[in-house]
Formats: structure tokens, sequence, C-alpha cells
């Protein structure tokens, strides 16, 4: 495979949906997407298929093939960007080593671009969206105690933050020449910059555009409250395609109440409960990612001080 291709995947909660609406879905922008995320191919041959049929030259040229089908400018990099590619905390699922392989034996001279976030922040995050996908534990269920028996771990992973392991991982395969990691705290603080630092690691030689509006904001921490107690009572079809008439009344009216509630209750409201929960996952964590970040700063080269992270 010589054409270039970037793979973006993930984490969640780092600009991801920024990066799919205002970068790599517009073609004047450099990059082309000929798999959307909603499409679900990545998660069908990277995640999905079965390892004894999984073929990489099949899937790259079907991917290629999809690229070349395209009416976009001749010289926009092909682009797989899906966060679920690194695994998929809220619903247990931790197979990013796996589909890092499967994508290295499909495109072994891509570029990969992996963002992180601070992880109290990025746990938080987390919570909401469990509770946004109808769970209902609470977040010692979610995050664990610490204690739990061999054989037996919570819903979401701590260690699946330590981002070094994954990342070192990337850099075995692809070398770190060829991986880029970005911090979500600089998007936020500068998103110009942040998106000329991908121009210039994927060669697109195009300039950042100015700076662009936040994109899947998050429900505040007393609707997260409600909400969970609404989703013992209803909840979205494992199966669901997409069609908002096919789903059940009930759960419909429960959309429908939570937007309602977002729109009314005073910020000031959410507070207490955000403490609440921030407290909680303070507790949880303590100084378990000091060890990781400051690797991580060292094989990245990242200040990841600056940013907030524990080191």
């Amino acid at each position: 495979m010589t054409r270039p291709v970037l793979l973006h995947i993930g984490f969640h909660k780092t600009g991801t949906t920024f990066l799919q609406d205002h970068l790599f879905g517009k073609s004047d922008r450099g990059f082309a997407s000929p798999w959307s995320v909603v499409g679900g191919q990545p998660i069908q041959h990277f995640v999905l298929e079965n390892a004894a049929r999984f073929s990489p030259g099949a899937v790259a040229a079907e991917f290629l093939e999809a690229a070349d089908a395209m009416k976009v400018s001749p010289g926009a990099l092909p682009v797989i960007s899906h966060e679920d590619l690194c695994g998929y905390p809220v619903n247990h699922r931790y197979y990013g080593h796996e589909a890092a392989d499967k994508l290295h034996a499909t495109f072994p001279e891509a570029k990969v671009l992996i963002g992180i976030r601070e992880q109290r922040s990025m746990l938080r995050s987390h919570w909401g969206q469990y509770i946004k996908q109808d769970g209902e534990w609470p977040m010692t269920q979610f995050f664990g105690s610490g204690s739990e028996p061999p054989g037996f771990l919570p819903i979401c992973r701590l260690d699946h933050f330590e981002y070094d392991l994954l990342i070192e991982h990337y850099f075995e395969l692809f070398g770190r020449e060829r991986v880029l990691v970005l911090p979500y705290e600089l998007l936020r603080e500068n998103s110009v910059g942040y998106e000329q630092a991908i121009h210039d690691f994927c060669e697109t030689g195009l300039t950042a555009e100015e700076a662009h509006p936040a994109s899947n904001v998050g429900m505040g921490a007393l609707t997260l409250k409600i909400r969970r107690v609404m989703n013992r009572f209803t909840r979205c079809p494992p199966l669901w395609g997409g069609d908002w008439d096919s789903l059940p009344r009930s759960y419909r009216a429960k959309q429908r109440a939570c937007r309602i509630l977002q729109q009314r209750i005073p910020k000031s409201w959410h507070e207490k409960e955000d403490r609440r929960i921030r407290e909680f996952i303070d507790a949880r964590v303590g100084t378990y990612y000091r060890e990781s970040n400051k690797k991580l700063s060292d094989i990245t080269g990242i200040d990841l001080s600056q940013y907030g992270y524990d080191l």
C-alpha cells in the first residue's frame, strides 16, 4: 500500500466530533472520508470481523476504491476517523491493541492521529456519556472501587486511560514519526493551532481555519441525575437503525424531557451534583495516572503538566 492514509483512532471525548465535522468531512480542508462514522465500516472490519476471516488486502482495496469513487480534490488525504477504534469504555469493550494490529496489517504506511485528555476530566465526560446511552448503574459500579476480586472489573476501566499503553503500541507498529499525539486541552485553548498541527503532520500544505464552536456538548449534572432514573424504565433498542419514529414512545418522551430539562434548569443548580461527581472521581483516581503521564510526556515530548495532567 503506497497511497497515504490517515487513521484517527480516538480517544473518545477528545474533540473527535469537531474533527469529523469541521476537518475530515470537508475535502477543501485537505481530507476525504470514504467511510463515515455512521456507516460503521471501520468497526465492522477492524473490531467485529472474525479474525479468521479478516483480509487486510481486501479491506484496503475496499477503502481505496471508495476513496477513488469520491468526487473530491485530487490531493485530499483519505482518512478513517472513528473513536471506537481505541475501545468503547461506556459499553465495557476493550480491544484497542487488537484493532491497532488490524489497522497496521491493512495500512502499514499510514499516519496515525491520537487525541488524549486529562484523565479526571475524561472520566467525568465518560460518566455523562454512559448515562446519555441509557446507563443506570451508580458510579461505584461504573468506575469500581479498586478492590474488585480477580476476574472482575468495572464498566469503565481506569487502565484504558493510561494512554502510554496504547500509544507505545502504535509507535512500535507504525514508527514514532508516523504517530501524532495531541492533547484535547490544546484544542480548547487554540483550535487553530490544533488544526494546524494536523495539517503540518499530514503535509496538506493548508492553513488552519478560524476557531469553531464546541461540538457534542454534554448534559448538565442534574439533568444526568434525573435521566439515570428514567433509564431504568425505558432505553433505546440495541439494534436501533437510526429512525426516530421507530423508537418506543416512552423513549422519545424521555429524550424530549431531557432536552427541556437541559434548557430550563439554571446552571447553578447543576453545580452541587457536578461537585459530587468530581469529588468521587478524585477520590477514586488519586495518583493512579501519575507514572503513566510521566512516561507519556517522555515518549511524546509533550509537557503535559502545562495542561493540568497529574505528573
